[in-house]
């Protein structure tokens, strides 16, 4: 059976990794390690915008802290378009500010091996109110701060887990610091939802997907960019194996809002396995960002912090979690941790801790891979089945890591 699993795992890899590669810039930046950022910005009416401030800040992932004014670089558009050089290596926030209130931004993610990005064309609009109440598990925040970071925002929460704050449109990175100082947690929103409900939990912990837009992309992915939900069938080995329902990319059919999910929208798939099949098997997973460069930082991440994984499923039948890891040592082919979870009929929520992975598929029985090897480099999680399994899945989290770990 390891020969088969191992033929299975590395099928699944080298499907996964022949997607599109990351974008090439164009252009040239000032210095060796440095970069350019350009692109364009128009009104809501298409109209090019000129005299529009655009700053460039550098972003600070240090707790209760906003990033030095000495790393923000700022211009002016010149007929709707704009440049800034000298753009070192890392995560970026670019904020274009008009007389009028009328703002955008876009964060923005510089390798060293980038000369220049294009960020494309940027909509000014006007800036909007946000409210919504923070949950430290499931009792409301008593009081503390709400920090944005990349902004130099930092508000109080009222006793009742309240806040309201106007900020830009688009995405947005709030940090929760408990009026106690004993931690702080990452929460990424989107602006155009009012009214969001944030958590924190006990430990720090950081979600991976709660399937609560229906976009086909983890949590994570504003961030690291990419990140979406992907499946995989036998049928390359004369199966008849197929997933249901999975007809849209992302997974995006099988979001399921009705009174069986969990918090009012989560992830469902039927895994119906082709037992006549050389090596039957289904699964679904997500890349944890979206680059398929096996050789940018940027595609694999240190896991080594994470105390558990852990999500809420039910179903039936038997699930394999896998972590996707670079190769270990002498091994030519990815690494894959595989632990198998047995579903329950009602929900209940699963962990996986660090002793709980057993060493690792490999192509040789000779070489026996730890977790503790291979898991400063994960690049996706999976779910598969090689029964059938009807499973519900929802709130993935990584415990015991912070978004900021993420970024490093």
């Amino acid at each position: 059976m390891i020969y088969i699993k191992f033929a299975v795992s590395l099928f699944i890899l080298i499907l996964s990794y022949c997607g599109n590669s990351p974008v090439v810039n164009n252009g040239t930046g000032t210095d060796i390690g440095e970069a350019k950022i350009f692109g364009s910005v128009q009104y809501a009416d298409n109209r090019n915008a000129d005299n529009v401030s655009v700053i460039v800040r550098k972003q600070d992932y240090v707790p209760y802290s906003v990033a030095p004014q000495n790393h923000n670089k700022t211009v002016s558009t010149n007929n709707g378009t704009f440049s800034l050089e000298h753009i070192t290596p890392g995560y970026h926030l670019v904020e274009l500010y008009t007389r009028d209130s009328l703002v955008a931004m876009k964060r923005v993610y510089i390798s060293d091996k980038d000369t220049a990005l294009n960020i494309g064309n940027c909509i000014l609009d006007t800036m909007i109110p946000y409210t919504g109440k923070i949950y430290s598990d499931e009792t409301p925040l008593t009081g503390g701060n709400l920090l944005v970071l990349g902004l130099d925002k930092k508000i109080k929460v009222n006793n009742d887990g309240f806040f309201t704050i106007r900020l830009p449109a688009g995405e947005q990175l709030f940090r929760i610091i408990p009026s106690n100082q004993t931690g702080s947690q990452d929460v990424f929103v989107d602006k155009k939802i009012s009214g969001d409900t944030l958590r924190t939990y006990a430990t720090t912990a950081t979600m991976f997907d709660d399937f609560s837009t229906r976009d086909g992309f983890n949590c994570l992915s504003p961030l690291l960019g990419g990140g979406s939900w992907f499946a995989f069938v036998d049928q390359a080995n004369r199966g008849n194996t197929q997933i249901l329902p999975t007809e849209q990319p992302g997974l995006v059919a099988a979001m399921d809002t009705s009174s069986d999910s969990y918090d009012g929208s989560s992830l469902h798939c039927i895994f119906q396995i082709d037992s006549l099949s050389a090596a039957p098997y289904a699964l679904i997973g997500c890349d944890i960002s979206g680059s398929k460069d096996a050789n940018t930082s940027k595609s694999w991440f240190d896991l080594s912090k994470m105390t558990a994984f852990s999500f809420m499923a039910k179903g039936s039948g038997t699930i394999l979690v896998q972590f996707t890891c670079k190769p270990v040592g002498t091994l030519t082919v990815f690494t894959i941790y595989e632990i198998p979870v047995e579903l329950s009929s009602q929900w209940k929520k699963y962990s996986i801790t660090p002793s709980d992975i057993p060493a690792a598929i490999t192509s040789t029985s000779e070489l026996t891979v730890q977790w503790s090897d291979g898991n400063i480099a994960v690049s996706n999680i999976n779910f598969l089945a090689n029964r059938d399994t009807d499973l519900w899945l929802d709130n993935i989290m990584f415990e015991g890591m912070s978004t900021g770990d993420f970024l490093k």
